[in-house]
């Protein structure tokens, strides 16, 4: 049995989403820590706007995707979403639909995965360690510094690339998601 009594609100919802985040994983052959890394980072990054934006794109969800602001528990983008969806996925909703499944967190866990299976495709014919996610590795370094960028970095794909704060950061926080995506 897992104690909760002394986790934070954000640790408690990526411990609510678990069983979202593990399928997502398993959907897209990823680490599951990475999903739940990637969605702890964003929510601690949360702030009042954020908040806003989401009220909004429950009332004006076109307004959102011309916006293009991100949103959700994954704090995706809509153009991010579309392209995840041409990409990787079976289905491809119309703008409206696509704002609204960024506010669902199930999908917006499954966009996460989908989204770190998009980059890692990208980079691993040219840097081959960008498939090993697991915990410590630069696969997941990678992933967690392209979440927050876009999936070709600043320097575009290369076989050298620079990790940021936020990718390391993420990658710290691996060993905690471990604990709050037990059952």
């Amino acid at each position: 049995m897992v104690s909760i009594s002394s986790w934070s609100k954000k640790e408690i919802i990526i411990h609510k989403l678990r069983h979202h985040i593990h399928s997502a994983a398993t959907e897209f052959a990823i680490s599951p820590e990475i999903v739940g890394g990637i969605i702890l980072d964003e929510l601690q990054r949360r702030g009042f706007k954020d908040d806003w934006e989401e009220i909004i794109a429950r009332i004006f969800p076109r307004l959102v995707y011309w916006a293009n602001w991100s949103i959700g528990v994954a704090q995706f983008k809509p153009k991010t979403a579309e392209l995840v969806y041409s990409e990787l996925l079976d289905d491809y909703p119309r703008p409206v639909a696509i704002v609204r499944s960024l506010l669902d967190d199930a999908l917006s866990c499954r966009l996460v995965a989908a989204y770190c299976r998009y980059i890692i495709n990208l980079w691993k014919p040219v840097y081959p360690q960008a498939e090993n996610t697991n915990i410590d590795q630069n696969g997941a370094r990678l992933l967690g510094t392209l979440y927050s960028l876009e999936a070709t970095g600043t320097w575009g794909v290369n076989d050298n690339p620079i990790f940021n704060d936020r990718g390391e950061g993420i990658v710290s926080s691996m060993p905690k998601i471990r604990q709050l995506i037990q059952d």
